[in-house]
């Protein structure tokens, strides 16, 4: 027959015995707020200097893709990118480009489709190795630059090479796959 705790007590198992553990609501608030602080310093606030700032190790590609997603501002994503760029993989660099096209302002978006030279590394990174990118990398890149307006002499050497790669890996698409790259090529 195992006992119930009294109201307001639970038990914490040792190594010795089971040992009556009291937390108030006082207790209670203060590791809350303790927990919070810790995830705070692991997770850090949604700010471009602090993104900018968190180095992750260039081998970990989750912790970049999580950087990623997590920037607040294309200032942001473009500072992972020039800090760790030579470490990112297909998924970092598709994630790169779906940032961008998520947190960018129409503004920006106007900006970079008259002058482009922010985005030139990342282009010429994307470019130069697009036969390493799988299916789902290649939809969510195409996706991304066509929701950002790139065209032009500049990325003409980029679309096609997405189109042939595309093309070429239009198997592996899956239904979502299919219609965002076709959706990016017909804009």
């Amino acid at each position: 027959l195992i006992a119930q705790p009294p109201v307001g007590h639970s038990y914490a198992l040792s190594t010795s015995a089971v040992v009556p553990a009291v937390r108030s609501r006082q207790n209670q608030a203060r590791l809350f707020t303790a927990q919070r602080a810790a995830a705070a310093r692991r997770c850090p606030l949604r700010t471009s200097a602090v993104v900018a700032l968190a180095a992750p190790s260039p081998q970990n590609p989750r912790h970049l893709t999580s950087l990623l997603t997590r920037a607040a501002d294309a200032k942001a994503v473009l500072q992972l990118h020039a800090k760790h760029g030579e470490s990112f993989n297909e998924i970092n660099l598709a994630t790169c480009w779906s940032a961008l096209a998520r947190v960018s302002s129409a503004a920006q978006q106007l900006q970079w489709q008259d002058d482009a030279s922010d985005l030139a590394a990342l282009r010429l990174q994307t470019a130069s190795q697009p036969s390493w990118l799988d299916a789902r990398s290649i939809s969510s890149t195409v996706h991304s630059l066509a929701k950002l307006g790139l065209y032009g002499a500049e990325w003409d050497g980029l679309w096609s090479q997405l189109c042939t790669v595309a093309a070429g890996r239009t198997p592996a698409f899956g239904p979502q796959g299919l219609v965002m790259t076709a959706w990016g090529f017909a804009r």
